[in-house]
């Protein structure tokens, strides 16, 4: 799963999903879960002790970039290209 848009002031986030079959939590999680479903999401806060921690897509200028991955990749490979300026 990949985050693909935050809005903490909404206190709303949108979450891809890949999954795979039944075998994993999060696919059993996800394949039962219904529109207005409430979660609760555990992460670093910006304002915390520690606010860096994890890896952060961040190409600085680069204007060219390869990004591969397979299938399970796809909804981090469409928000890293959402990402993207379009001259990239």
């Amino acid at each position: 799963y990949t985050v693909r848009q935050a809005r903490p002031e909404h206190r709303e986030v949108d979450i891809d999903f890949v999954t795979h079959g039944d075998a994993g939590p999060a696919s059993r999680w996800v394949r039962a879960a219904i529109v207005g479903d409430e979660v609760a999401i555990v992460g670093p806060l910006a304002d915390g002790d520690n606010p860096a921690v994890g890896i952060e897509w961040a190409p600085g200028n680069a204007n060219t970039v390869l990004i591969a991955g397979d299938e399970t990749a796809a909804p981090a490979i469409c928000a890293i290209l959402s990402a993207l300026p379009r001259t990239a």
